[in-house]
């Protein structure tokens, strides 16, 4: 389960969000959904995205705060800070909780519509959710607009994640279309694979939808759904809800 947070930022420890293409003039979040997208917040901007998300598994039941922290460095850069932050789990009855580990990262861009997004977790978090071994991943996130308020957002790329007796490589593939029928609305569906999804396992896949909702220029909320469809790992289903505020300095 850890595993297949880190890679998707809507599950684990990953699914950490996808992006849903949308206007300029709205705020630019990477949640909800799996797929980053390719374009960083703008130089002197701040941009919080955060969440409360539930998982249901055969063995166990989670709940977290998905939370991605973005600092806009230049034209083609920005920082990044993420987390499953506070991380609560049921498993056969016993229940756990404590913080997931926070990683480090960037977003380089390398061509309008194609960026490279790095992400480092170091040997951090508490209880059971500490990590021994430090993991990241390195992904490549692309955007194309597509006909009648249609956008594709496809990511591919590979990470090393931690098991019991050291860590093993993975790779990571994600692809979200998204719908923006008005200026204050964005549908999507999207989904994320993990191949293999532990050291010796099979493919995972995770399939969900959702929408945004636009506030304002500076603010979304969001609400979104899924399930895994294939591999051990996915939790069936899950639930979120969140939301993003972006900041600019005069």
């Amino acid at each position: 389960m850890r595993q297949l947070a880190l890679a998707f930022a809507s599950a684990s420890l990953v699914l950490l969000p996808a992006s849903i293409g949308f206007a300029q003039e709205h705020i630019d979040a990477d949640r909800p959904g799996i797929a980053d997208a390719s374009t960083v917040i703008k130089p002197r901007t701040i941009q919080l995205e955060t969440g409360v998300q539930w998982e249901s598994r055969p063995a166990d039941r989670v709940w977290f705060l998905p939370t991605l922290f973005r600092v806009g460095l230049a034209d083609w850069l920005e920082a990044r800070i993420e987390s499953n932050t506070w991380t609560a789990e049921t498993n056969r009855g016993e229940q756990e909780s404590g913080i997931a580990p926070i990683s480090i990262g960037a977003e380089f861009v390398l061509h309008p519509g194609y960026a490279v997004i790095a992400r480092v977790f170091p040997t951090w978090g508490s209880g059971d959710f500490h990590a021994s071994r430090a993991t990241g991943d390195l992904r490549l996130a692309t955007d194309f607009d597509l006909p009648k308020s249609f956008s594709l957002n496809p990511n591919v790329g590979m990470a090393s994640y931690e098991t019991e007796a050291g860590r093993f490589f993975t790779g990571l593939m994600a692809v979200t279309l998204s719908y923006e029928p008005t200026p204050k609305v964005a549908w999507f569906v999207d989904s994320g694979v993990q191949s293999p999804e532990d050291e010796k396992g099979t493919a995972s896949v995770i399939v969900d939808g959702g929408a945004a909702i636009f506030l304002g220029s500076n603010l979304q909320l969001d609400v979104s759904a899924g399930t895994g469809v294939h591999g051990n790992t996915p939790p069936r289903p899950f639930v979120a809800i969140g939301l993003a505020y972006r900041h600019k300095s005069s």
